[in-house]
């Protein structure tokens, strides 16, 4: 995730519903593919990327 959007904080929690999580993510990474990045997955980076810029 790109740190400009977020300026090196956190990101949204993984735990918000799938709506909020796919328009979080549209905002940050605008050209994902929709048909093929399930809210499960984005769910994960989501998680992934909180932990590892602790």
């Amino acid at each position: 995730m790109p740190k400009k959007k977020i300026k090196g904080l956190n990101s949204i929690n993984h735990k918000v519903s799938k709506n909020e999580l796919q328009s979080y993510f549209s905002e940050v990474l605008p050209n994902y593919d929709e048909d093929r990045v399930y809210a499960s997955d984005i769910k994960k980076v989501v998680q992934w990327y909180n932990l590892l810029s602790v």
